[in-house]
């Protein structure tokens, strides 16, 4: 049961990982789809991290009250459906408002996540979160590598980010 704890937490933070790999190398054609400056993308970026700062800190006691492995089922299902979202958006404002949901999303993913593999690591009674976030390296990079696959395919943003968000 232990083994199966510290792989779902290891997959989970490499889904992670991947979905914010795949949103990031694909800021280029984010930004061509609305047709926005790079000040408009970075205030897209501020966006999602201020909807993860406010989520963090609002949930804490959902997090204290349900556990994180509770949360987390919920939590990173609704990242990938918020991502979906940014997807799917036809307007700058509505890419903000979807951008703020991804962020707040992730935000509860990225401390629960972390908090379940604190419970796997006192388990365990030896260090295993290093290779916790080895595992958001390992999506985030496998993230990046599927973002430029398909835009050397030719796939937009949305299509891209849909598939990702499956």
């Amino acid at each position: 049961m232990l083994t199966r704890a510290r792989w779902g937490t290891f997959l989970t933070f490499a889904l992670a990982g991947l979905l914010i790999g795949v949103w990031v190398a694909r800021m280029p054609a984010l930004a061509a789809k609305f047709g926005t400056s790079e000040g408009e993308i970075g205030i897209v970026v501020l966006v999602w991290g201020l909807g993860a700062i406010v989520a963090m800190q609002a949930l804490r006691g959902l997090m204290a009250w349900a556990g994180s492995r509770a949360v987390l089922r919920a939590a990173l299902p609704l990242t990938s459906l918020s991502l979906a979202a940014v997807a799917l958006v036809p307007g700058y404002g509505g890419l903000l408002a979807a951008v703020v949901l991804f962020g707040m999303a992730f935000g509860v993913t990225d401390i629960a996540m972390n908090a379940q593999g604190s419970v796997v690591e006192r388990a365990y009674r030896r260090s295993v979160m290093s290779g916790m976030h080895a595992g958001w390296c390992v999506g985030a990079v496998g993230g990046g590598v599927f973002g430029v696959a398909t835009a050397a395919a030719g796939l937009g943003f949305t299509a891209t980010l849909l598939i990702a968000a499956l």
